[in-house]
């Protein structure tokens, strides 16, 4: 069963719960603004923030727009709010007209529930599956029904075959079952990273760059793994070891004499290695035993000759982890045809997992960062998924976002939960007076207030509400509203938005 290693994560307790329960008075219903519903106005046209509820409007690619407006904006990167936490990512090429589809979190379904009774659409969905414009990659946060819906990863199957999935680790077998081609599926663990390339032609996915197990070491502090503490450590970590001898820095590339008094044995992968079968090669412990015997740390095995190093460790562990890229190339194999490449890093997350008391926690469950090269400038993007910050309002906050500005950079954008989305929406729909408290999620769903945190924290360019308003109450939307622009006046911040279903952002 998988964990929230830090201190700003505790569940609470029986007393907490019942005192975040209240009945109140139902409320009036809120209207918006005339103005604010005029389905002619541009979707992108401002950030400007909401005080009514959000409605739907028609997203930027099923309108029509003049050549004029289309030739302006076709090299600015976008960003399409489809309601709950689905997004929808236009990355355009700098040299073509191609561009990369990212979608978010998708769900286009009625209900976000296994049965025909749960949380349910307050604003219908703005768009089909088959509306969309292309599909290129499919980002899962965790599994939580409202987050990883079956219908819409079917109809995303049969209408975007060729679509990728990223998925955290243990996921997988969801999106197998519903049809999805396992090669098209990748589980990741956190911090684990990867580089890709989209070709136009075939809109097919490349991966460019992937490192082995002996790159791992080589690479130092920049390899790094999140510990039990919640700091980033080693690649691999404590739950599974895979021991290997390894030569010593004067044996490599040398005559038989210079290894005297070594074992020949030991340079066999079926006599040096023992494997205990575990999570995948991102949550393992390296140790070096025999002569030599230390645990590998990053930065501690320095060699002279890092080329002869990397083979000789690469088909030790040959049977066991397969390196995808020869490391005796000092530089990549860029892909000639047209296209845009990412670097997508499976971040940490404060929340949980599971679509049933029997799956509790045993998938893992992660945020994303996507990194890209767009107008002649890095930019990154920041995806939350769902997550905590702190689980009371004094308490110790989770120090994953920080850690993330500083390993990365900070965002260009992100994209922030702001309410629990759906599960005590749903409650309260029960009974109309029902009222419980936001305090009560705290631990793994962002307050208006926590969201405005993460985007100081992060030190965010742009930051974009979402998992709210979709399917929850008129009420519960109205007092989001409220407390998001409370907390960002109190906190002086401006570069935080929330907008209708549909709209789109440049940046």
């Amino acid at each position: 069963m998988r964990t929230n290693p830090w201190e700003s994560y505790t569940s609470p307790d029986l007393i907490r719960i019942l005192s975040s329960i209240s009945f109140v008075c139902p409320s009036l219903s809120f209207s918006r603004p005339a103005s604010k519903r005029e389905s002619h106005l541009p979707t992108s046209q401002v950030f400007s923030d909401l005080e009514g509820l959000p409605t739907t409007v028609k997203p930027r690619w099923l309108q029509t727009e003049s050549e004029e407006q289309i030739e302006k904006t076709k090299a600015k990167c976008e960003i399409t709010w489809l309601g709950h936490a689905t997004t929808y990512l236009r990355i355009p090429s700098a040299d073509s007209e191609g561009f990369l589809g990212v979608l978010m979190d998708p769900i286009f379904s009625k209900r976000c529930s296994p049965l025909s009774i749960g949380p349910q659409r307050r604003l219908g969905t703005v768009c089909e599956v088959k509306d969309l414009e292309e599909v290129d990659i499919v980002l899962i946060s965790h599994d939580h029904y409202d987050h990883l819906d079956k219908q819409t990863i079917k109809d995303l199957n049969n209408h975007f075959p060729q679509a990728n999935y990223m998925v955290p680790t243990g996921t997988k077998k969801w999106l197998v079952n519903w049809g999805v081609d396992p090669t098209q599926i990748r589980e990741m663990t956190w911090w684990e990273d990867v580089n890709f390339t989209l070709r136009f032609s075939d809109r097919k996915i490349s991966y460019r760059s992937e490192k082995s197990f002996a790159h791992s070491i080589l690479k130092g502090d920049e390899e790094k793994e999140l510990g039990v503490d919640g700091s980033r450590r080693e690649r691999m970590t404590a739950e599974n070891t895979l021991e290997v001898d390894l030569p010593r820095s004067d044996e490599l590339n040398c005559s038989d004499e210079r290894r005297e008094g070594r074992n020949e044995e030991e340079y066999s992968p079926k006599t040096s290695i023992s494997y205990e079968q575990g999570p995948p090669v991102g949550e393992r412990t390296k140790t070096v035993s025999g002569k030599d015997s230390a645990e590998v740390r990053p930065g501690t095995q320095r060699l002279d000759s890092e080329i002869a190093f990397v083979q000789s460790i690469d088909y030790l562990v040959s049977d066991t982890i397969k390196p995808i890229v020869d490391l005796t190339n000092s530089t990549e194999k860029l892909l000639e045809e047209e296209g845009i490449s990412m670097r997508l890093v499976c971040t940490p997350a404060q929340h949980a997992s599971g679509r049933g008391m029997w799956s509790k926690n045993k998938a893992l469950w992660c945020s994303w960062l996507m990194e890209f090269e767009n107008c002649s400038e890095t930019k990154r993007v920041f995806f939350a998924g769902d997550t905590g910050f702190q689980s009371t309002s004094d308490g110790p906050t989770c120090p994953i976002f920080r850690e993330i500005r500083e390993t990365y950079g900070n965002p260009t954008l992100s994209l922030l939960p702001i309410a629990n989305g759906s599960v005590l929406p749903y409650l309260e729909s029960l009974i109309p007076f029902l009222r419980i408290d936001d305090d009560v999620t705290r631990h793994v769903h962002l307050t208006p207030q926590d969201a405005v945190d993460v985007h100081r924290e992060m030190e965010s360019d742009l930051s974009i509400g979402v998992h709210w308003g979709t399917f929850t109450s008129s009420r519960r939307t109205q007092s989001t509203i409220k407390d998001l622009n409370d907390a960002k006046r109190l906190r002086d911040v401006n570069s935080f938005h929330v907008g209708d279903v549909g709209q789109t952002w440049e940046f």
